[in-house]
């Protein structure tokens, strides 16, 4: 299985949009065989997804995703795991060993299990 994460100073790059640099992992029987780096020069989504399909990629791990290219992936037959945050190797390990998506590796916000603030009887305005 290939997988692509998206690379930004060592860590998940925070905005597949506008990501440049990608980590793409072969895998076979939850061992990593190949590790190579690409870079996504392209600027528009649709030649940056048809780049990634073009290196057979299966899965994508990325940070944010904006819902217009989600479906873009989505529609190329390529699996995403989005809004995840780390350090490369932190998540490559979390990914093989079956433990992503993890709350504690999910950008900040998105990995609340639901939860939400509440005014507690207070009204906006006052």
């Amino acid at each position: 299985m290939r997988v692509a994460i998206t690379v930004w100073k060592g860590r998940v790059s925070p905005v597949f949009d506008v990501s440049r640099k990608i980590i793409i992992l072969d895998i076979h029987n939850k061992a990593i065989v190949k590790r190579i780096e690409k870079r996504l020069v392209v600027e528009d989504p649709m030649s940056k997804i048809n780049r990634l399909a073009g290196f057979n990629i299966y899965t994508l791990i990325c940070g944010a995703v904006s819902q217009p290219v989600m479906g873009m992936l989505k529609a190329n037959g390529i699996q995403v795991i989005p809004f995840v945050s780390g350090e490369i190797d932190a998540v490559i390990a979390a990914y093989v060993s079956g433990n992503l998506p993890n709350p504690t590796m999910s950008m900040p916000g998105c990995g609340g299990g639901g939860r939400r603030r509440r005014l507690r009887g207070r009204r906006r305005g006052r």
